[in-house]
């Protein structure tokens, strides 16, 4: 019988503005580059309107489709209206399985380790100094902080900081294809 690997979740959290996508989207290739399969959720407090109104799929969720699926050669999309907000736990179950990885942004879940974003003038304290899995601050100095903090741009250090602490380890019988790395 195949096991299935689960994850590591980190969440990175922030104020918006606080540089938590910019942070994430050089995390990105420096994990990859070590071997790491990763998928990022997004979380937003805000209700946004995320398919487009008068593109087919919207039209099809507003004649009364309880859930419209989009689907192309190289991409896939649900649209879909919830009751109530997922959980990470559950909105894992529509990622791809083979990930090592799985960044969580934006969410407020005590249950996951987490690295957050500092940016003075912007962050008015952390939003997880007490109460959270704090692993590491980036960006400027809060105070008072037990945790390690690095600069916004030590990207090859942060990458080292959470393979470390979040023990990711690449999956097995990997190799990269044209750029793609690849599960055989």
């Amino acid at each position: 019988m195949k096991m299935i690997k689960t994850p590591a979740i980190l969440e990175v959290i922030g104020y918006s503005g606080s540089g938590k996508t910019t942070l994430i989207e050089k995390l990105i290739p420096a994990l990859r580059k070590r071997g790491i399969r990763l998928a990022v959720i997004k979380h937003t407090s805000h209700h946004h309107e995320l398919d487009k109104p008068g593109k087919d799929s919207h039209r099809l969720r507003q004649a009364g489709a309880e859930a419209v699926m989009v689907s192309s050669p190289r991409m896939v999309a649900l649209f879909r209206e919830v009751e109530n907000e997922w959980s990470i736990k559950r909105l894992l179950r529509h990622l791809p399985r083979h990930v090592d990885l799985v960044i969580a942004e934006g969410f407020r879940n005590p249950e996951y380790p987490c690295i957050e974003v500092y940016r003075r003038g912007v962050s008015p304290d952390l939003k997880c100094r007490d109460t959270r899995k704090l692993l590491a601050v980036v960006g400027d100095d809060p105070g008072a902080l037990a945790a390690p903090r690095f600069h916004r741009d030590a990207v090859r250090a942060i990458t080292e900081f959470l393979l470390k602490n979040l023990f990711v380890k690449p999956s097995l019988h990997k190799k990269e294809e044209n750029g793609i790395l690849c599960i055989q």
